[in-house]
C-alpha cells in the first residue's frame, strides 16, 4: 500500500464529503444540541449523559445511512480509481478513513466546542465519550461499506442498513429483555455479559455509564459488567470488545470489495 496514493484518496474524500450539505446540517444541529443541553443543566454528568443518549441514536444512523449512500453515489469514482495502477486494498482504506475521519471530526467538533466553553474541568468523562462515539462510527462504516458492495441495488443497499441498525438500537435489546423475564428462574448474569458483547451500542452506552458511575442508568447489562469487573476493568474490557467490532466488519468488508466485480 502506497502511503501517497493513500494519503490523496483520503484528502480527496475528506473535501468532498465535507461539502455535504447533510453532513453540515448534522454537525450543526448537534452542535446546537449540545449547547441548549449545557445552558438549561448545570449538571455535566446529566448532560452526558443526555448525549449519550443522542450519540447512541444519531451516530449510527447517520454513520450508516450517509456512508452507505456515500459509497453508492462514488460507484463510477471508486471504478476510476481501481483502473488506475493503485491496489484495491489502498482504495478500500482510503474510502473508509475518508469517510469515517470526516465524520469523526465532525463529531468530536460538534460535541467538544461547548464543552470546551461551558466544563473544559469534565475532559475525563468527555474523552470517554469521544472514544466511544468515534469507535460506533468505525464500526457503522465498515458495515455500511461492506453491505453498499456486497448489494448492487441500493434500495437493498439502504434497507439493510436501517434493518442493521433497528436491530441493534431497538430489537437487540428487547430480546435481552424477554430473555431475562423468560428465563427469570435460571441464573442469567454470565449469559447476559456475553450477549452484550454482541451489541457495539449496547457497549457504547455501557463504557460511558462505567465512567460516570450511575448505577441507576446503567441497566441490567452495566450492572452485571459492574458488578463482575468494576468500573475501570469495565471499561477497558468494553473498549476492547468495540474495537474488536471495528476490526471484523473491515476485515468482511474488504474481502467483499476486493473479490467485487465492479
Amino acid at each position: 500500500m502506497k502511503l501517497k496514493n493513500l494519503t490523496k484518496i483520503i484528502l480527496f474524500i475528506f473535501q468532498d464529503v465535507s461539502r455535504s450539505r447533510w453532513v453540515f446540517f448534522y454537525s450543526i444541529i448537534q452542535l446546537l444540541i449540545t449547547f441548549i443541553l449545557m445552558f438549561f443543566s448545570d449538571d455535566t454528568d446529566k448532560t452526558i449523559v443526555s448525549l449519550l443518549n443522542l450519540t447512541l441514536i444519531l451516530n449510527p444512523v447517520i454513520s450508516l445511512i450517509f456512508s452507505t449512500v456515500y459509497f453508492y453515489n462514488s460507484r463510477e469514482f471508486i471504478e476510476l480509481l481501481i483502473s488506475q495502477p493503485i491496489r484495491r486494498l489502498t482504495v478500500f482504506a482510503g474510502l473508509y478513513l475518508g469517510v469515517s475521519f470526516t465524520l469523526i471530526l465532525i463529531f468530536v467538533f460538534s460535541i467538544g466546542i461547548p464543552f470546551i466553553i461551558n466544563s473544559p474541568e469534565n475532559y475525563p468523562i468527555l474523552l470517554v465519550l469521544f472514544i466511544s462515539g468515534s469507535l460506533l462510527t468505525l464500526i457503522y462504516v465498515g458495515i455500511a461499506i461492506g453491505i453498499a458492495h456486497l448489494f448492487d441495488d441500493r434500495a437493498a443497499g439502504l434497507g439493510a442498513v436501517l434493518m442493521i441498525w433497528l436491530f441493534f438500537a431497538v430489537l437487540y435489546d428487547g430480546i435481552i429483555l424477554f430473555g431475562t423475564f423468560f428465563f427469570s428462574d435460571y441464573p442469567l448474569e454470565l449469559p447476559v455479559l456475553f450477549a452484550s458483547i454482541f451489541n457495539p451500542i449496547d457497549l457504547g452506552r455501557i463504557t460511558v455509564m462505567l465512567k460516570l458511575n450511575y448505577a441507576a442508568l446503567m441497566g441490567y447489562t452495566g450492572a452485571v459488567f459492574e458488578k463482575f469487573f468494576g468500573n475501570n476493568i469495565g471499561i477497558i474490557i468494553t473498549f476492547s470488545a468495540m474495537i474488536l467490532w471495528v476490526i471484523i466488519p473491515i476485515w468482511i468488508a474488504k474481502h467483499i470489495f476486493e473479490k467485487k466485480d465492479f
